[in-house]
């Protein structure tokens, strides 16, 4: 009951503030900004690549741990997990995968900081 819970109010917080679309707005600035301008699936790619390797009980709970026991193997081991994730993501959907690494640094750096 309480995971249905959780996920409920995730979603009412993740469309109050509009997640989504600013995660295609920052997909949209990093395609300009690299010079992928002709590739049309790239905000797409960069977008499920992101949330593919940013949820994950790795990712919070390794954060966590670095945080409070300063013990970062979890993350270490969620790192190599999540190359050959976009490795594989790259090779099928685009270049756009390869940019998810900056989300996935963003949010588990704040778990971490939000931990110490």
């Amino acid at each position: 009951m309480l995971v249905v819970l959780c996920v409920a109010i995730g979603t009412i917080i993740g469309e109050l503030l509009c997640i989504e679309k600013r995660f295609e707005q920052f997909g949209d600035w990093l395609k300009k900004k690299t010079g992928n301008s002709s590739d049309a699936g790239f905000v797409n790619a960069f977008v499920t690549a992101s949330l593919t390797v940013s949820i994950g009980a790795m990712a919070i709970v390794g954060a966590i741990q670095d945080g409070i026991m300063n013990d970062y193997s979890t993350l270490a081991v969620k790192s190599v997990l999540d190359f050959i994730i976009i490795a594989v993501m790259t090779s099928s959907m685009g270049k756009g995968c390869t940019f998810a690494a900056i989300p996935v640094f963003v949010f588990e750096e704040c778990m971490t900081l939000l931990a110490r």
